[in-house]
């Protein structure tokens, strides 16, 4: 085996192993977010229990509903049982789709390492070979080659840590669309159903806030695997824009759907703080993207230099 075809080699396996570092980082924030919010499900499944639990016994001829009857708040008393139990339910659901969509990424990465453990046997084995091969061919143009090799090696893993990212920020802005589309059409009908609309406009209206809502859960699942895909690239990159005050954005979001879902105003503060997150998130996919462009300009350069040399020594 050539030095030149065992400095490929490694080059090949460095950036498997650098992809396994990555892995393996990203493993360890799945399983402590998993760890927290199968806390949190948790408390929420208690909660849940609970309110259903108060519910029932207003519905039933239990002593409480009697004297509520005998009030007459019993009507008031079970609206507001109803509205405290639906809003524990939403943040129920949201956090079991969160805790399934963790336990799904937990799964994925394992089988991903999984397939990559003998790399670091391999590694050493071609270090050992590589070694040997330097101290019989010890000229300036091998030490050249060796360095080109590793730079390409690792300006590959960069692009495609880069990919990784910007494949997580656009699901990002797709979804976020959708949420802007679906308040749209509830801004729409929600100011028909103001100026007496009648039962369909109130009905429609709802409905596109059910498909905002649903939207906006599915935000945050992207977002959180947007933000494991930056964290990789932000080593080696100067990024300007936070991404933290869009995620606030869909915690504002979420609990003003459960707690006033139906008032016009705040649709539209909801259209605010999701053009605002989107726009932050726009301009985090345009800087990974050009500096994926810059990086691949940078191997391009050193691939075309690599075969000049190896030109020259034939």
């Amino acid at each position: 085996m050539m030095l030149n075809d065992v400095s490929k080699r490694i080059s090949e396996v460095n950036e498997k192993r650098g992809w396994k570092i990555k892995l393996e980082k990203d493993l360890v924030e799945v399983e402590r977010k998993l760890a927290q919010e199968k806390e949190h499900f948790q408390v929420l499944e208690k909660r849940f229990a609970k309110e259903k639990l108060d519910v029932e016994k207003l519905e039933k001829l239990s002593l409480r509903a009697v004297f509520a009857t005998i009030l007459g708040s019993r009507e008031e008393q079970m609206d507001k049982e109803r509205q405290e139990m639906l809003t524990v339910q939403m943040q129920y659901q949201q956090a079991k789709k969160l805790v399934e969509s963790l336990v799904a990424d937990q799964t994925y990465l394992k089988q991903q390492l999984s397939a990559l453990n003998s790399l670091d046997a391999e590694y050493a084995q071609l270090l050992t070979k590589k070694e040997e091969l330097i101290k019989s061919s010890d000229s300036a143009v091998t030490k050249e080659l060796l360095a080109l090799s590793e730079k390409i090696g690792a300006a590959n893993l960069t692009i495609k840590e880069l990919d990784e990212a910007i494949r997580a920020g656009q699901q990002v802005l797709a979804g976020l669309d959708e949420v802007n589309d679906a308040l749209s059409k509830a801004e729409n009908w929600g100011t028909w159903d103001m100026l007496g609309g009648g039962m369909l406009s109130t009905m429609i209206k709802h409905d596109h806030m059910d498909t905002a809502k649903d939207a906006a859960n599915q935000v945050q699942l992207d977002m959180q695997r947007f933000q494991r895909e930056l964290a990789d690239v932000q080593r080696e990159i100067a990024i300007d824009v936070e991404l933290s005050g869009s995620e606030r954005f869909l915690d504002f979001f979420m609990d003003g759907l459960m707690m006033d879902w139906i008032v016009q105003s705040h649709i539209n503060n909801s259209q605010d703080q999701a053009r605002q997150a989107h726009l932050k998130v726009r301009d985090l996919v345009q800087s990974l993207q050009k500096r994926k462009r810059m990086t691949a300009q940078d191997l391009d350069l050193l691939q075309q230099k690599r075969v000049r040399i190896l030109s020259q020594e034939n």
